[in-house]
């Protein structure tokens, strides 16, 4: 009978840790979310906007249209959080499934995208919007090692080695950068971060002139 007791005493408590659990890091997640989005707009300032939550506390896909003003015509956004408000299933996640908060960010350049290009951190495992390309049609595969840890990439023309520097140099924390030729889409996956996102809207940028 005392058993019995002591485990409903100890599954009352592990109740109501995760109640508080549940409502601390609700509020961390959305404040997160309102804060990357702010950024997003800020610096894309997109003049149409179609938002499509994934759903409750997992993130969003977005579409930009943006102004004629910017390099590129339209943005498509996809972001992914580790599920912080399960204290159950948070570290299952953290440590198997998904490492990091994503934050992917593909773009369509108005400018024709003439280079096919691939980056990936070694660390970097799976999931994203830019579907990982076929390595076999590439010549070089190269490995580096950079200030974030190694990398290695896959290229046709030697010129577009220069995305490496931009992403070895940035301060974001990229995991992978995809230049796609056919589909004329560029994307870059990093650490959701809203303090990064001006960083790879201009790695971004400087990608577009490397392989147009």
């Amino acid at each position: 009978m005392i058993e019995w007791r002591l485990v409903i005493v100890l599954l009352s408590l592990l109740a109501g840790v995760m109640v508080i659990w549940f409502f601390h890091y609700r509020r961390v997640m959305l404040r997160l979310m309102i804060d990357i989005v702010k950024s997003l707009e800020e610096t894309f300032k997109p003049i149409d906007k179609n938002y499509h939550l994934l759903g409750y506390l997992v993130g969003f896909r977005a579409t930009y249209d943006l102004p004629r003003s910017s390099m590129f015509k339209r943005a498509y956004i996809l972001l992914t959080l580790i599920p912080r408000h399960s204290l159950l299933y948070y570290p299952i996640a953290k440590f198997i499934t998904m490492k990091f908060d994503r934050l992917e960010i593909a773009v369509e350049p108005r400018v024709e995208v003439k280079e096919d290009f691939y980056l990936r951190k070694l660390s970097y495992i799976g999931l994203g919007l830019g579907k990982a390309p076929e390595i076999s049609h590439f010549p070089i595969r190269e490995r580096i090692r950079t200030r974030n840890g190694p990398y290695e990439m896959y290229y046709l023309n030697p010129d577009v080695k220069k995305i490496a520097h931009y992403v070895s140099s940035s301060n974001a924390k990229i995991y992978r950068v995809i230049v796609d030729s056919k589909k004329g889409l560029i994307s870059i996956l990093a650490k959701a971060d809203p303090r990064a996102i001006k960083e790879i809207h201009n790695i971004l940028v400087k990608i577009v002139d490397v392989v147009s």
